[in-house]
Parts: C-alpha cells; sequence; structure tokens
C-alpha cells in the first residue's frame, strides 16, 4: 500500500522544528560553503544592510538559511537567518544561537551527545536502511537532508520518503541536489523536474541546490 496519493496532491505531515515542517512552506537553503560570507554575499542573495535605518531589507528570494560549511561568516545577519556549519565547526560556534550544526549520518551516530537547538542530519537511501536509523530516527530535533548520488535520483529520493513514513519518521526533510551544469537555463530545469515531482507529491519541506 502506497503511503501517498499519486493521482492528488496532499502534503505528507511533518514535525514542526523551528520554522520546518508542519504547515510551513519549504524553506530554501543557500550553499556557499566555498567562499568566506561577506557582506556582499547577502546583497546577492537579496539580504540589503540599510544603515541609515538600522535594518535589513529581505527581497522575496532570500533565503532562510545559508550553509557556510567550514568557512568563516564575516557580516551582521537579519534576524531572519540561520547559519548551518559543518558539525566540527560548528563545536566551537555553538553559543551561537544563530548557527545550527550540519552532521553526515556516521557524525550524529557517534557524536550525538552535542547538539544543537536544530540538528541538520544528511541521509541517503542507504543510511535510511542501515540498522540503527531506527534509533537516528527517535531524536525529534533532527531535520534530514535527503541526498542522492544517482544522475537519475527522484524515484531514489521517492524510495526514501516511502520508507521514511513506514518507519514513522516524520521529521522534516530538506531535498538537496548536487549538480555540474553551466547553463543556467539548463540547471532551472533540470532541478524543477527533480525537485518539483517531488513536491508534487506532497514530499519535502525545504530546498538545498549545489552547482
Amino acid at each position: 500500500t502506497l503511503t501517498y496519493d499519486p493521482f492528488s496532491y496532499l502534503k505528507i505531515p511533518s514535525n514542526l522544528i523551528n520554522n520546518f515542517g508542519d504547515k510551513n512552506s519549504p524553506r530554501v537553503i543557500a550553499d556557499l560553503s566555498f567562499k568566506e560570507i561577506v557582506n556582499d554575499d547577502l546583497k546577492k542573495l537579496g539580504l540589503t544592510y540599510l544603515p541609515d535605518l538600522d535594518k535589513w531589507n529581505i527581497g522575496d528570494q532570500a533565503p532562510d538559511y545559508i550553509f557556510a560549511g567550514d568557512q568563516k561568516v564575516n557580516t551582521n545577519l537579519p534576524e531572519s537567518l540561520d547559519i548551518i556549519l559543518n558539525y566540527k565547526t560548528w563545536l566551537s560556534n555553538s553559543d551561537n544561537h544563530k548557527f545550527h550544526p550540519f552532521f553526515t549520518f556516521e557524525e550524529f551516530v557517534k557524536n550525538n551527545s552535542k547538539q544543537g537547538i536544530i540538528n541538520f542530519v544528511e541521509i541517503s537511501i542507504d543510511d535510511v536502511f542501515n540498522p540503527t536509523f531506527k534509533k537516528v530516527s527517535e531524536n525529534k530535533n533532527i531535520v534530514f537532508v535527503l541526498t542522492t548520488k544517482n544522475k537519475h535520483g527522484l524515484p531514489e529520493q521517492r524510495r526514501v520518503f516511502i520508507e521514511l513514513a513506514e518507519l514513522g519518521a516524520n521529521q522534516p526533510v530538506i531535498i538537496k541536489r548536487d549538480y555540474d551544469i553551466a547553463d543556467y537555463d539548463k540547471l532551472q530545469l533540470f532541478a524543477a523536474t527533480d525537485l518539483g515531482g517531488l513536491f508534487i507529491d506532497g514530499f519535502g519541506d525545504g530546498v538545498w541546490l549545489k552547482n
């Protein structure tokens, strides 16, 4: 029996964790892990600081989170924007409530004694069938980041969503795809197909693209 209806749209329920899941619209993660983050980077993302008014102008295209990886963040941040750091880098920034840890699945299994308010945990189809996954999924402060190395990853990621539902894992899930496409129009078409097909089925609580 399918855990979703392929013929009509119905959002698959997920737990509320911060601003992910439940009735929230999908959150957008911008990946700036390839460089040190400065104020000009925020401007390009639609986040402009207005010094005369001491406030931020936030455009419609602005992301909800920035993945900084191991990079430094050398700029002030608007209240609406949080930063995701690789786990080991986050450990030295864990006192900042705007910084959140990103774990690989293996890291979370081994190092989950030190956690953030929100814990972003990368998973793939192999991890979901790992014997330790059931215990990991019992943690209620997790947002899963679903990845795939499959060139045609949509059916694989759909299979993971079905398995999560069967396991009763109701954590929010960010759909992440990595591309290497120079043509911007082609990138838009591929991403719209790969992610749109899942969102139409009611899956997913966030978007994370890397190119």
